[in-house]
């Protein structure tokens, strides 16, 4: 997780517990979002001096892990129940099972359901179920897998390109700490966790190369190949793309702190 003291450690948007002033003891620690970075120094005896999300000045002490990953059984429940406004089912990352074939375009709908959650309250993401609640597992992904090393498991390499995938398409690296992803085991199978929490400072813009038409289909065959950067929300009805004036609004009714 890094080091509190450490600025080049600390995250905009990051969950953190801090303190108000530089001496307070663990019992005052308060468990906080970190709105704004306030030094440039290299290393900070007392904590990371920052802006909290409630505008006070405060101290880093400590990170800590606020993904808790998912038992089997509570996956199961959540498959069984469906997808809804927080849980998202996807056959694969970027293997057609309706053609069995590499089909890029797999991917860009995972990052629109995540940049989607980002934006508004959060949520999971299962990757290896399909939407007839079958678990198909990750082994065709694994067989599609770029980024390899050595000795290095399947599922690592798999987490790796796809947080790889991920993050060169988010409009600001800070948001890198808003989502996990994990690898599980499900009835022998494995699928992919992605656990999404919503960004409350930070609008999560999506770098889009291409859309596709029909994606998954004999016609998918990319509508543009310019890129564009989008803004995503989750709606009841699904995943709604909304233009520059519409997201502005979004974040003013929305969120705790405006886009400045």
């Amino acid at each position: 997780m890094g080091d509190p003291r450490n600025p080049n450690d600390v995250k905009e948007g990051m969950n953190v517990k801090a303190s108000i002033l530089k001496n307070d003891p663990p019992e005052k620690w308060i468990t906080t979002t970190v709105k704004r970075k306030k030094t440039k120094e290299q290393f900070c005896p007392d904590g990371t001096p920052i802006i909290l999300a409630d505008n006070r000045d405060g101290y880093v002490k400590e990170f800590f892990e606020d993904f808790i990953e998912l038992t089997e059984k509570e996956i199961k429940e959540m498959i069984q129940g469906h997808e809804n406004f927080v849980f998202e089912l996807k056959s694969s990352f970027q293997f057609s099972t309706k053609r069995s074939i590499q089909a890029e375009c797999l991917k860009e709908e995972i990052l629109r359901e995540l940049s989607s959650m980002l934006n508004t309250k959060g949520g999971k993401i299962c990757i290896g179920v399909d939407n007839k609640k079958n678990i198909l597992g990750l082994d065709e992904d694994y067989k599609l897998i770029k980024i390899k090393k050595t000795g290095q498991p399947k599922k690592d390499s798999f987490i790796q390109e796809l947080r790889s995938f991920i993050n060169s398409r988010l409009g600001d690296n800070n948001l890198e700490s808003c989502y996990n992803a994990y690898v599980v085991t499900v009835d022998s199978k494995e699928l992919c966790i992605i656990d999404v929490q919503e960004s409350k400072f930070i609008p999560a813009f999506v770098l889009e190369k291409y859309k596709m038409r029909g994606c998954d289909t004999t016609e998918n065959e990319p509508l543009y190949n310019s890129k564009k950067w989008t803004f995503y929300i989750k709606t009841d009805r699904g995943t709604s793309e909304k233009n520059p004036y519409e997201a502005l609004q979004f974040w003013k009714e929305h969120k705790t702190e405006n886009i400045v």
